[in-house]
């Protein structure tokens, strides 16, 4: 990627996740993949990601409020919730 495509994909991430926080996701060759962030938006995602060396592959992806009812396309960090329970009237579980 040269800094002309890195610029126009930097300035995609800001306008699209300027009031999503996001979360790094690094690929290891091992298959225990590192999470960096969150991050408060695209913004300062970019930012962090100019810091990172060339070839190592990331996937930036947004977070959702766990409050928020759910798809299939969702993702969030189940360890980050204090208590599923507090979220049962809008998320429905499989077993429910």
């Amino acid at each position: 990627m040269d800094w002309a495509d890195f610029e126009d994909e930097r300035q995609f991430f800001v306008a699209k996740y300027k009031h999503t926080a996001l979360v790094a996701v690094v690929y290891q060759p091992d298959g225990h993949d590192a999470l960096f962030g969150p991050f408060a938006n695209g913004e300062e995602a970019m930012d962090w990601f100019k810091t990172v060396p060339m070839g190592v592959r990331i996937h930036l992806v947004p977070l959702r409020r766990p409050n928020k009812k759910r798809t299939k396309d969702d993702f969030y960090l189940p360890e980050r919730m204090l208590a599923e329970d507090e979220f049962v009237e809008t998320v429905q579980h499989p077993s429910a």
